[in-house]
């Protein structure tokens, strides 16, 4: 039979205990009654209890302990070893494993964790007491031995497989490309490379290991034309496993253009997995299969719809189990072609000698590229004619400005484009332009003269500048004179080709004409001026017979042999006389040249004439030679051409 015995608690205050005391001073404890000084504090007798004021000596019955109200049972002291207290009674500890629901209820060294009494979280039971959990690569027997999330694998603790210990816990190691601090915290067997977890050289990561890569594939050789690159290759001297296929890449500014896959058909496993276009979907992408003996054999491959005079990089790959092998890459330069033909020529006027123009040429670019352009002009409607031509050098530069041009004339223009290759077809001609307007040139048959035996006349007769020289719409004429004295400007339209204008003006004075033609612009051409001499004498001309001879002629020579006789007969006399003659002559002509040299003069002074003009006049200076001298003006278009219908 089981007596169960338990203490009954009554909680009390305790103010006794609280007092402060010396040893050779207990007086503050006496008072107290059946108290004394103990380590400086008060404290009750045995058998006796602080009731809050004094000590009051314990009462027991039926092994029930009570005591007076205290704030804390255990401060009674009455719950013996192993026992706690809760509700004013007496429980014992309880063991490992047993509910609890606070650490006071469990034996030591247990702790209440989860409702349970057991070692703390870090701690172990050893079989006796509760030891701290052991940390990574520590002995261990069990796995309870070990840190959470650690277990005891091999006698040691060790985080799970594919998990590395952080120095607080256990964490997943890391995958290929991942940044990493060591190498324990990558997948094995990669390592920390540079800050990431990475395959050893020459291998590869497929996603459960490391695999060793293929080697380059031999004897690449490539060989293009405008249009297509031809590639060949054998296999690689050390393809590590089987190969299941080749990856080929075609790239343009490191950008992929098209990717021929050529994949095992027969004999391969997991090929469809491991083998995937790796250039974008809006690129040409080709996959071929071949036979596992044809890959093991010497291939070629051609790549067709490139560009003309283009530098390409090829990019092949042998691909085993571990994926993509190492990598041969090449350049290679595609041919040029011939061009096409230009279109789009466009001529656009700039001024009165310049001309822009423009034109487009089909792509892709075809090569190194070269213009030829033909300037042609277009005069009174007939077939264009061929004037000059320009080079042009460059794809891209297509336009050209041409300059020196006639003003106000029609132009058109072609275009052919050549390569090393050849030459395109000619384009189109463009639509003909004119150029802009500018001064005219200088009159063309100006003329001044007497028209008739009426000598108060002159006549003023010139003509259109040359259809080259017109540089544009001819309005009028301007003609400066001095016939009334003053110098007068007159204005004639252009009405015709041919004109002619008779003045009223004085016999024996010099008279200066200038004309010029000026355009709808209202801009002055080139201006001529000559001067005439209006004299008062007759000049008679001889007859002339419809056979072209004189009839002075006819008798002289009919006559002539009758009186050749007395020609001779009488020769030495009439040379006597003649020299008489020119010597009486000579003289009197000195006397009237004095004279008229002085009225002469002042006639040029009226009229604005200098005395060199008076010289020509009086006939010091040949006469002859007048117009000679005025008409000596430089022309700026040394090409004298007609081109008028007259």
């Amino acid at each position: 039979m089981i007596l169960l015995v338990y203490l009954l608690c009554i909680t009390c205050e305790s103010s006794v205990r609280d007092i402060s005391c010396t040893f050779d001073n207990f007086d503050n404890c006496t008072k107290y009654g059946n108290a004394k000084c103990d380590t400086n504090k008060c404290r009750c007798m045995g058998n006796y209890h602080d009731d809050g004021s004094t000590c009051q000596k314990n009462r027991r019955r039926r092994k029930v302990i009570e005591c007076p109200k205290r704030t804390v049972c255990n401060e009674c002291d009455f719950c013996r070893a192993q026992q706690y207290c809760r509700d004013s009674h007496c429980f014992f500890q309880k063991s490992r494993g047993r509910t609890c629901s606070s650490g006071i209820e469990c034996l030591k060294p247990f702790s209440c964790t989860g409702g349970i009494c057991q070692c703390a979280t870090i701690q172990y039971w050893t079989g006796s007491t509760c030891l701290a959990k052991k940390s990574i690569e520590v002995n261990c027997n069990a796995y309870n031995e070990c840190l959470s999330p650690m277990t005891c694998i091999g006698g040691t603790c060790q985080c799970d497989i594919n998990q590395y210990w952080t120095g607080s816990t256990c964490s997943a190691e890391k995958s290929v490309s991942v940044n990493c601090n060591a190498d324990v915290e990558c997948l094995r067997p990669m390592t920390c490379a540079g800050g990431t977890c990475e395959c050893a050289i020459n291998h590869r990561w497929t996603g459960l290991t490391c695999a060793a890569l293929s080697s380059v594939p031999t004897s690449v050789t490539l060989s293009a034309d405008s249009r297509s690159i031809q590639i060949s290759w054998s296999k690689p001297v050390d393809s590590k496993t089987t190969l299941i296929g080749y990856r080929l890449r075609v790239l343009l500014n490191n950008e992929c253009v098209v990717e021929v896959l050529l994949v095992c058909s027969t004999g391969c496993i997991n090929v469809f997995k491991l083998i995937q276009h790796v250039c974008p979907s809006d690129k040409r992408q080709i996959r071929e299969n071949r036979r596992n003996t044809e890959l093991m054999e010497p291939m070629s491959y051609e790549i067709n719809q490139l560009l003309p005079y283009t530098a390409y990089k090829v990019w092949l790959n042998a691909i085993n189990d571990a994926g993509n092998g190492n990598r041969s890459e090449s350049l290679v330069t595609t041919d040029s072609e011939v061009p096409q033909k230009p279109f789009a020529v466009a001529a656009s006027v700039e001024s009165s000698s310049e001309i822009q123009l423009t034109w487009n040429l089909p792509g892709p670019k075809p090569g190194i590229t070269t213009y030829y352009i033909k300037v042609y002009e277009v005069v009174l409607n007939v077939q264009p004619t061929f004037v000059k031509g320009e080079n042009v050098i460059g794809f891209d530069k297509q336009i050209v400005q041409f300059s020196g041009l006639e003003a106000y004339w029609n132009y058109t223009f072609t275009v052919v484009a050549t390569t090393d290759k050849g030459s395109s077809d000619q384009s189109d001609m463009s639509s003909v332009v004119t150029t802009y307007q500018d001064a005219p040139g200088r009159v063309t048959s100006f003329e001044i003269k007497r028209p008739s035996v009426i000598l108060t006349t002159m006549e003023v007769s010139w003509s259109v500048p040359l259809l080259r020289e017109r540089n544009g719409i001819i309005k009028e004429y301007k003609i400066d004179h001095n016939i009334s004295g003053t110098t007068t400007t007159e204005t004639i339209a252009a009405e015709s080709e041919i004109f002619q204008k008779l003045y009223y003006i004085t016999p024996d004075r010099h008279y200066q004409i200038e004309i010029y033609a000026v355009n709808s612009l209202n801009q002055a051409g080139v201006k001529l001026l000559k001067i005439y001499y209006a004299s008062s004498k007759i000049e008679s001309s001889p007859q002339v017979s419809p056979k072209g001879y004189t009839i002075a002629t006819v008798v002289g020579a009919a006559g002539g042999c009758v009186i050749l006789g007395g020609l001779i007969v009488g020769g030495l006399v009439f040379c006597l006389i003649r020299r008489r003659r020119r010597h009486i002559n000579s003289k009197q002509s000195k006397a009237n040249n004095t004279q008229e040299e002085s009225k002469i003069g002042g006639q040029y002074e009226e009229v604005g004439i200098n005395n060199v003009s008076a010289k020509i006049e009086h006939g010091t200076i040949d006469d002859k030679n007048v117009y000679d001298q005025i008409d000596r003006i430089p022309t700026t278009d040394k090409q004298y051409e007609n081109m008028m219908c007259k």
